[in-house]
């Protein structure tokens, strides 16, 4: 699983619409936003799954000027499946 959080560029006084449309995404949590820009928190299996939903977004509106990430962290091993260590 892969998890990021990104910014998304705006033109202003269009927050609200395009907040809106990225709440009804899945994968997709808007955790704050100012003038211009919304940060959000995108949740994907793998990182073209990540890449599929950041394009989601970037394609949704038309004054969207990009989605930026700016921290990614995935994890290898789901609980329960047996980690290869010598011992």
């Amino acid at each position: 699983m892969i998890f990021a959080g990104a910014l998304v560029k705006l033109k202003e006084g269009f927050e609200k619409e395009v907040e809106d449309k990225i709440n009804e995404l899945s994968g997709a949590q808007v955790e704050g936003k100012k003038e211009g820009e919304i940060a959000v928190v995108l949740e994907a299996p793998n990182t073209n799954g990540l890449e599929s939903l950041s394009k989601e977004i970037e394609n949704s509106n038309a004054n969207i000027h990009g989605v930026f990430p700016v921290y990614i962290n995935f994890e290898e091993l789901a609980f329960g499946e047996e980690q290869n260590v010598k011992r």
